[in-house]
């Protein structure tokens, strides 16, 4: 038997935890993607960034075999710019590039989302269009049909 693609969620806590949860059970209903739920906020970054500078600390390389393994992304856009997530796509790069990266969120038009769409640009991440808003049901199965796409 084949291994399905993994489709790898990207959030960073809470409030975004609901919409990260409502579109990796969408992923699960298609049956053709294994999802793997990845809170940033567990890894403790946030405080990692501040200390680090610009070498990766540890909490880097434990999430990187997890993002090397991913066929794709869908990173949950927070209201404000995640640093912490820039950061971390910058300090390991490879495991974005050529891979698709799809967005959702709570709202249409995060302000953040100009500025991921440039992160994941310069990684060479092949950016989906389509956006997942986590109040129009069909955005979920459209921006996975999207993503899937170019697995």
């Amino acid at each position: 038997m084949d291994e399905l693609p993994h489709l790898a969620i990207i959030v960073e806590g809470e409030p975004d935890l609901a919409v990260a949860r409502w579109l990796a059970e969408a992923a699960r209903r298609r049956g053709d993607l294994e999802v793997d739920l990845l809170d940033l906020s567990l890894l403790h970054l946030v405080d990692a960034c501040e200390v680090a500078g610009e070498i990766a600390p540890p909490a880097v390389h434990d999430l990187e075999p997890w993002l090397t393994v991913a066929a794709g992304f869908v990173v949950v856009v927070p209201r404000r710019f995640p640093a912490t997530l820039a950061r971390t796509v910058g300090w390991c790069p490879d495991p974005w590039r050529g891979k698709p990266v799809a967005f959702a969120c709570d709202t249409a038009d995060p302000p953040a989302l100009p500025g991921l769409r440039v992160v994941f640009a310069a990684v060479r991440a092949v950016v989906v269009r389509e956006v997942a808003v986590h109040a129009d049901p069909r955005c979920a199965e459209r921006v996975l049909a999207a993503l899937t796409h170019h697995l």
